[in-house]
């Protein structure tokens, strides 16, 4: 039924990385673009003369126009979604690049995120989030409980079988990340975001972003978009507002997704990020099944 997907990641990345895989013609189109959505919200484009408390924002808002000169760049070179997904924040810049929604409101969206950092900050509440890499999710199930965190980490996304995104309060996370780098992780990486996404400790404080993302106009996407949180298949406006407003809160599911994904035909998989991020962190159950990512075309 479908054969090629388009994956939008969230975020994560420094500019500097985002940028140092793009060719120059990229490179001229992500300042244009990136001029354009930071006088919309009225952000510096040199990050560092931002005010403190908007210089994340500015970063997130960077990647999703990177996600926008990636996309632009597979379609101009005559590859098309026959259906997508977004992973965490992605789903915002998915929504735009398929038409759910302008991306002049994609980034007012997550120029929103900071109503939630100012209730988080305003209560004293200290949440952050953390990957870790090379330890089966099994097994950090039990590090949290061992340490017992149930009530102050979570999981947030299994990637993979060995790659976990953890979210929860800050000195938590720190512990389990410890905890997991004593045990052999790979890599147990603090994202130091100040922010807990994909958990329900945010949800009283996420409120006001929810409502924002639902005041938008939005419309049926162009291609099918999956949801990371039940695998159904999202063809219109209502869904893909739902979508927007459940994704702070609710942990989600990147392995199943891709795994459904396969089940419906999907051979092609096609990262968005700058940086090859999905690419990396993503794996596929079929062995003939590839993901490209732009540097690959």
């Amino acid at each position: 039924m479908y054969q090629k997907a388009f994956l939008f990641n969230g975020i994560g990345s420094e500019p500097e990385r985002l940028l140092s895989k793009m060719t120059k013609d990229m490179v001229e189109k992500f300042k244009q673009y990136q001029f354009e959505a930071f006088s919309l919200v009225n952000l510096n484009t040199d990050i560092e003369k931002n005010y403190p408390e908007d210089k994340l924002i500015a970063k997130w808002i960077t990647s999703s126009v990177c996600d926008k000169v990636v996309f632009e760049k597979f379609i101009e070179r005559g590859i098309f979604p026959d259906i997508g997904a977004g992973y965490s924040s992605g789903i915002v810049s998915i929504c735009a690049a398929f038409s759910v929604f302008t991306y002049e409101f994609a980034y007012k969206i997550i120029m929103s995120n900071k109503l939630t950092m100012n209730a988080l900050k305003a209560n004293n509440k200290n949440l952050d989030m953390g990957v870790i890499i090379g330890l089966d999710v099994n097994f950090v199930r039990e590090l949290i409980s061992k340490f017992h965190l149930e009530n102050k980490v979570f999981i947030g996304s299994i990637n993979s079988k060995v790659y976990t995104l953890i979210t929860g309060e800050a000195d938590s996370v720190e512990l389990l990340l410890n905890a997991a780098s004593d045990e052999g992780a790979m890599k147990s990486i603090k994202m130091n975001v100040g922010i807990s996404y994909h958990c329900p400790l945010i949800a009283p404080y996420c409120l006001e972003y929810n409502s924002f993302c639902a005041t938008g106009k939005y419309n049926d996407p162009d291609y099918p978009i999956i949801s990371v949180y039940d695998r159904r298949i999202m063809t219109s406006a209502d869904d893909l507002r739902q979508e927007n407003c459940i994704n702070v809160p609710s942990p989600l599911r990147w392995d199943l997704t891709l795994c459904r994904l396969e089940e419906l035909g999907v051979t092609e998989f096609f990262d968005m990020s700058a940086d090859c991020t999905i690419k990396r962190f993503s794996r596929c159950e079929c062995k003939s099944t590839k993901i490209f990512a732009h540097t690959d075309i």
